[in-house]
This record gives structure tokens, sequence and C-alpha cells, in this order.
């Protein structure tokens, strides 16, 4: 039977507007392939955000754990020093705890989060991790350490653990933690820091192990019992007139009249140190002037300790000499930096600072007492 001209129109109708063609299939499968992939892509990204926030918090915690427990070993120290890159602390009972930066990198036996850890030592005893997963590398952004002012950075530490030391009791302490995305892919290392001062050493004194008249009046230090000594050379300045650069500054010491260390010479920021210095031990300490300026005579290029005229030595509380630099150079209280409160010279109770003066007048602007410095420490 023939359709009718009303259904052969439906029929039209129908076969024309129901389905969809291949090319529309095909658009339809890009567009949900590029809606679907944006939001498993922003998912993603969402997961990798909460991962990488979550790390963070779990390390920041596990790094900040770390300091305070280095810096509640500080509060009780009585010295904390710099020893070999490594972080020595002092108690009053003479204890010793060293903190030190291990690099396991390479080591595939551990069983610490590499590449490093942070290890601490009771005295002689063995090391033990205190928290892992600390960089291997030096940070790209270093801190900032230079106590004494004369450009020169102290920061010491290893790896991720680095740390700056003032006058043996102030500690500014650095860790540096591995931190990964959730791909393992590794980041910037995770930063945490501290500062932390030790305890006043209130119960050593330097008058405990010598005679302090007879080193303020005499220039000698003798010790009146056993000690362990240490003698840092701040440095200084001397030049004979304002176009001259400043002169090269030698340092010796005489330990009972022979030079230690075979005569040695310790230039500015350097340190002799003189462990376990018996009862009765005499120590001379020698100013070298080693440029060769015309205007400075044989008796002025070499200053002893003893000579006091020129060598003058101070304790915590004396006052800064007023002296000003000859010739537009740093005054005392300048050089001083670090060891100076208000008009007052600041030092532990355990220290003395030397002042050399190696120009022969006594008076007037050529007498600054401040061609070299150096600082003792006894305890």
């Amino acid at each position: 039977m023939k359709p009718s001209k009303f259904a052969s129109k439906l029929l039209s109708f129908s076969n024309s507007s129901f389905g969809f063609t291949l090319t529309e299939m095909l658009v339809a499968a890009s567009i949900s392939s590029v809606v679907v992939g944006a939001a498993g892509f922003g998912l993603l990204s969402m997961m990798n955000a909460d991962f990488v926030s979550a790390a963070k918090t779990q390390r920041r915690v596990e790094l900040n754990r770390a300091v305070d427990y280095i810096s509640d070993d500080i509060k009780q120290a009585t010295k904390v020093e710099a020893n070999s890159n490594n972080l020595k602390i002092t108690l009053p009972n003479n204890d010793t705890i060293t903190y030190a930066f291990n690099d396991i990198g390479s080591d595939n036996s551990s069983v610490w989060v590499k590449p490093g850890t942070i290890t601490r030592k009771v005295n002689s005893g063995s090391a033990t991790a205190l928290v892992d997963g600390i960089i291997n590398t030096t940070p790209s952004s270093l801190p900032a350490c230079d106590p004494d002012g004369d450009g020169t950075s102290n920061l010491a530490g290893g790896g991720g653990f680095r740390f700056c030391i003032q006058n043996n009791r102030l500690a500014n302490l650095y860790l540096f933690g591995v931190l990964k995305n959730a791909y393992g892919n590794t980041l910037s290392p995770l930063p945490v820091s501290n500062l932390t001062l030790a305890r006043p050493n209130n119960s050593i004194d330097i008058t405990q192990y010598i005679n302090l008249p007879q080193l303020q009046n005499q220039g000698e230090l003798v010790l009146t019992k056993p000690a362990n000594l240490t003698f840092k050379v701040i440095g200084g300045a001397f030049k004979c007139n304002s176009s001259q650069p400043n002169a090269n500054i030698g340092t010796k010491f005489k330990v009972n009249g022979t030079y230690a260390n075979s005569g040695q010479e310790y230039s500015t920021n350097q340190s002799l140190s003189l462990p376990s210095t018996g009862t009765g031990t005499s120590i001379v300490v020698e100013s070298t002037i080693k440029t060769n300026n015309s205007c400075v005579t044989s008796s002025q290029r070499t200053r002893l300790s003893t000579d006091t005229t020129f060598v003058k030595a101070f304790v915590n509380g004396d006052s800064v000499p007023s002296n000003t630099g000859y010739g537009g150079q740093a005054s005392v209280k300048d050089l001083l930096q670090g060891f100076v409160n208000g008009n007052k010279i600041k030092l532990e109770p355990n220290q003395v600072i030397y002042l050399f003066e190696h120009y022969t007048a006594t008076s007037g602007s050529t007498y600054d007492l401040q061609d070299n410095i150096v600082l003792v420490t006894a305890d």
C-alpha cells in the first residue's frame, strides 16, 4: 500500500531530526575529553597541593622539634662554639654535646630518610640521629653571619645544618629539610631557624685562673690554676697617614718564653687554642707590623703585651677608651663591635682583651690603641 502524503512527511521529518552524525559524535567526544581532562588535571593539582601542604606541615613539625631539642641543650650550656663545622656545647659539669651533619646520600643500608641526618653525641659516645631528611647540598640562600662586623662570614656547619655563634653564647640555628610533592619530585628545601642564648657563665671568672692585677700592670698572663685558653685575633688598623692602606699585622704567642706552634703568626679572626694549660704557665702576646712602611721604626714594629705603656688589658665592665682612630681610621669602639655595651667593655666573665698601640707617642691623635686587638678566653 502506498503511504499517504502525511505519513511520508512524518517519516521524512523523523529521519532528518533524530540521531547523531559521525562528525557530531567526534566533536562531542573531543569536547568531553577536554572537559574530563581539565577536571582530572584540576583534581590532581588539588590533590598534589593538599599533599605538599600536609608534607610541609609534617616536615616543619619535625624540623622545629629538632631545633627545639638543640636549643634546650644550648640553654643549659656555659659555652657554645663551632668545632670543625660541628656545633659543640659545653655544659656546667664540663660534659660536651656535639651536633653534626651526616651525609648518608650514598649509604644504601641506612634506614634514615636521605640524603642527610643531624646527629647528637655526648662526650666521646656514639652519635645518634636526631632528625633525617636534611639536604646535603649548600642552601641556595645562606643566612648572613658576621658577628665581628668585619665583613667575613662566620657561618659554620654543613649541608642543611648551619649555625652562627656569637661570643660563645648566642647561637642562630638553621635547618633545611627535604620536601617532595605527590609525584616524588624534590621541591625547594623547607627552612626553619631559631635564636638561642646559652646561660650566663657567672660561675667562671677570669680571676679564678689568672692574677688580674699582674696582667693589667705587667701584661703577662700567668695561670694560677689549670685552664683551657683560647686567644682570638680580633684584628685592628694601623697606617702612617690617611693616604696609605692599613698595614699587615701578625700576632704570635710565647708560652713560658717559647713561641707556640713553632712561631706561627696568626691573622685577623684566627685563634690559638691551648688546652689543659698548667698552673704557673706564662703567656706573652706579641704583635708585629709586617708591612714595610717607611714610617715604622724598629722600636715600633713589634709590641709585647708586657710593654704596658703601649698595650692595655681590659675586662668586662671596664670603660671603652675614647681614643679616636688616627688618620680617619676606625676607633677602638668601632673595632670592638660586639664587645661594647654603651661606653663599657662587654665580655664574658672569663675573658680579657688586649689593645695594642704600635706608635711611639703615649698621647695625642696617634695614640689610638686599636692597632691590634686580641681576645683571651679561659675555662
